[in-house]
């Protein structure tokens, strides 16, 4: 019944478009008479069929090969598939991408979350090393301050020994040259 059938495929999306016209052409001796074929372009996704019916008008003096490429260069101009497509399948294909942007997004705001926290954490460990650092230089000047105190403590015990047996060898000469 439908000897002519043609498949094409969309090669960006998962649309085929089956185009189905039934022959039943006779030769009739006499005056040509003009017939109506209707032709039927099938339009089929995975969850959705679109039947779309149109008609034609065709000369019964043609033979079955002519026909055949006559059906298929005059009276199958193919309405690009975008125009066959309805409007709910663009949308949704736009919908698709607009939530694929968004997840993607959410991804990246994730990411930057993340790379925030990690920011957030070298920086906190800088300051706690950095403070750590102050109180370990801080101890270690202390350290030396009181090292140069006990030094200079000492030199002054030294020098008031001194000074001290200074002060005594000076009384002993000043006895003795008394005498």
């Amino acid at each position: 019944m439908f000897p002519e059938n043609k498949k094409m495929k969309d090669s960006q999306s998962s649309f085929e478009l089956n185009i189905v016209r039934p022959l039943s052409l006779k030769k009739r001796a006499g005056k040509p008479k003009r017939n109506i074929f209707p032709f039927w372009l099938l339009l089929q996704r995975v969850d959705q069929v679109y039947l779309i019916v149109e008609e034609e008008e065709n000369d019964n003096e043609l033979n079955s090969n002519s026909i055949s490429k006559s059906h298929l260069d005059k009276s199958c101009n193919l309405i690009p598939i975008k125009h066959i497509i309805p409007l709910e399948i663009v949308m949704s294909e736009q919908i698709e991408t607009l939530q694929n942007m968004k997840l993607q997004i959410m991804e990246n705001k994730k990411q930057i979350k993340k790379m925030k926290e990690n920011d957030n954490k070298q920086i906190e460990e800088l300051n706690v090393n950095s403070f750590i650092f102050q109180i370990v230089l801080k101890k270690k000047q202390q350290k030396q301050m009181n090292n140069v105190k006990a030094d200079v403590l000492k030199k002054d015990k030294q020098i008031i020994g001194l000074t001290n047996d200074i002060q005594q060898l000076k009384t002993k000469i000043n006895q003795l040259l008394m005498i």
